[in-house]
């Protein structure tokens, strides 16, 4: 069977409050995917808190075939 490429992430994100860390980013639900705002560390959630200011790329990988990535930058 052909791999299963995830499709392009889209997300929510809330801004943080000047100099904190307090933003948010909620990328849109997908089956059999993880989730990352750096790339390299990947989760089952789909929503990371604590984000500092700052333009982030949001990925997700298929957990069907780990090598199957869709990214947008956020």
């Amino acid at each position: 069977p052909a791999p299963v490429v995830p499709a392009a992430p889209t997300a929510t994100i809330v801004s943080p409050a000047c100099g904190e860390t307090n933003g948010s980013i909620t990328i849109a639900a997908q089956a059999n995917v993880e989730y990352s705002i750096n790339g390299t560390d990947y989760q089952a959630s789909n929503s990371f808190a604590g984000v500092a200011p700052g333009t982030y790329t949001i990925y997700v990988k298929s957990t069907l075939t780990g090598n199957c990535v869709a990214s947008a930058a956020g």
